[in-house]
C-alpha cells in the first residue's frame, strides 16, 4: 500500500513537473489546434532579436497589433492575409491615416489599381464608377434625376460641378457649373501657351472655331480708334488719288485684299477701325463736295437756276 501510494506521489510529481515546464511550441508540437478563443492583454517580455510575427495588445492606447518584424534590423516585413472574404467590423486606416471617425476606409499617401475601382450607387445595385472603364460614370437610377455629376466641394460645400443631362431628360450633353454667382470658368492649358478648340483638333489661336459662334454680344477691345480722321492736319488723299489705286489694286487703301483675306482670316477688331476710318473719311468727302455745291450755287445768279417743279 505504502508502495503504490508513493508511486502515485512519485507520477503525479513528474506530471506537475512536466506541465511547469510546458512552452507555447511544446503545446503546439502535441496538437495544432484548439477550440478555446486565445486573449492576448499585453505586451509584456517583448523579444529583443529574431524575425517573426508578433501579436500583441497595448491597454494604454486600447490597440491591438500583428505584424511581421525583424528585431535584429527593426525592419517591418511582407505580411499577407488570405481568405475568400476578409472583413472588418469597423473602420480601416491604412498607412498612418487619420481616424475621421466616420469613413469605412482611410488611406494616407497615393493608392493604385490595376483594375477598376467600383463604387455602387447608393439609390440602386448599379455600378456608378467603374463599370466598363477605368472611370465610368453612370446616370442611371441616380437618385431623383438621370445626371451622372462629378461635384467639387470645399468644406463640405459644392463649388463646381461637371455632370451630364441637365434637364434629366435623357439627354447627351456636357455641362459645367461653376460655384455660386460671380464665381467663373476659366480655361487655361497648361503654361498658358496652348489653344483651345471647339470642333477642330488643330486650334491655330487661343480660341479656335469651326464652325457657326452664335452670340447676342460681342465685345471687342480696342485701341487707337480711329478719330485722327477728324483731327486737324489729317492727309485727306484726293479722290483722284483714291480713284487711282482701287483701278490698280481693286480694293480700299488699308483694307486687305479678297485674297489675303481668304487666306488668313481678318482681325475683326483691326478691321472694325479700318471701316470705320473709311467711314470717317467719306464724311470728310462728302462735307467737302457740299461746300463745294454751296459755293457753286452762291456763284450763279438767281434768275439763271432753273426750279425743279
Amino acid at each position: 500500500m505504502k508502495k503504490t501510494l508513493f508511486t502515485g506521489i512519485c507520477l503525479l510529481s513528474f506530471v506537475l513537473s512536466t506541465y511547469s515546464q510546458e512552452t507555447l511550441q511544446s503545446v503546439t508540437d502535441r496538437n495544432r489546434t484548439t477550440s478555446n478563443t486565445i486573449q492576448i492583454t499585453g505586451v509584456s517580455n517583448t523579444p529583443t532579436t529574431g524575425t517573426g510575427v508578433e501579436i500583441y495588445y497595448d491597454a494604454s492606447a486600447e490597440r491591438g497589433t500583428i505584424h511581421a518584424f525583424d528585431r535584429n534590423t527593426s525592419t517591418f516585413k511582407q505580411m499577407r492575409l488570405k481568405g475568400s472574404t476578409i472583413t472588418t467590423d469597423g473602420r480601416t486606416l491604412i498607412n498612418n491615416a487619420t481616424d475621421d471617425g466616420l469613413s469605412a476606409l482611410q488611406l494616407n499617401g497615393s493608392a493604385l489599381f490595376s483594375g477598376y475601382l467600383r463604387i455602387k450607387s447608393p439609390y440602386a445595385s448599379n455600378i456608378l464608377i467603374g463599370g466598363r472603364n477605368p472611370l465610368y460614370l453612370d446616370a442611371s437610377n441616380y437618385g431623383a434625376s438621370n445626371s451622372s455629376a462629378i461635384v467639387f466641394t470645399k468644406g463640405d460645400v459644392g463649388i463646381a460641378e461637371i455632370a451630364t443631362d441637365l434637364l434629366s431628360n435623357g439627354g447627351k450633353d456636357i455641362y459645367m457649373i461653376a460655384g455660386q454667382s460671380n464665381s467663373h470658368i476659366l480655361l487655361n492649358p497648361y503654361g498658358g501657351n496652348g489653344n483651345i478648340g471647339i470642333g477642330t483638333p488643330n486650334p491655330q489661336s487661343k480660341l479656335a472655331v469651326a464652325g457657326t459662334v452664335t452670340a447676342q454680344k460681342v465685345k471687342v477691345t480696342a485701341t487707337g480708334w480711329p478719330d485722327y480722321v477728324f483731327q486737324q492736319g489729317y492727309q485727306l488723299s484726293s479722290l483722284k488719288e483714291l480713284e487711282t489705286y482701287i483701278i490698280s489694286n481693286k480694293h480700299l487703301p488699308g483694307i486687305p485684299s479678297a485674297e489675303v483675306v481668304e487666306k488668313e482670316g481678318h482681325d475683326l477688331g483691326e478691321m472694325n477701325k479700318k471701316l470705320l476710318e473709311k467711314i470717317e473719311e467719306l464724311t470728310l468727302y462728302l462735307i467737302q463736295q457740299q461746300k463745294e455745291i454751296e459755293a457753286l450755287k452762291s456763284s450763279i445768279p438767281p434768275t439763271q437756276v432753273r426750279r425743279i417743279p
